[in-house]
């Protein structure tokens, strides 16, 4: 599943209380995978770069084919 993760961040400030647990899942998942992916690269395994792009996208991305 692809996630706009440039969306979520931006909703996460203004989400009403209902709706915090949602966003504090996702960003926290968005950390685990950012740290996966410093450790991953600095071993040198730029493969991680392809798959963390294939899980977040950013608005700017919108037109381009998936």
């Amino acid at each position: 599943m692809k996630t706009n993760i440039e969306n979520c961040l931006k909703n996460a400030l203004i989400c009403k209380k209902e709706e915090k647990q949602y966003y504090e899942f996702s960003i926290n998942e968005f950390v685990g995978h950012l740290k996966e992916l410093r450790d991953r690269t600095k071993n040198g395994d730029f493969k991680a770069l392809n798959e963390f792009f294939e899980i977040y996208v950013l608005n700017d991305n919108k037109g381009e084919k998936q």
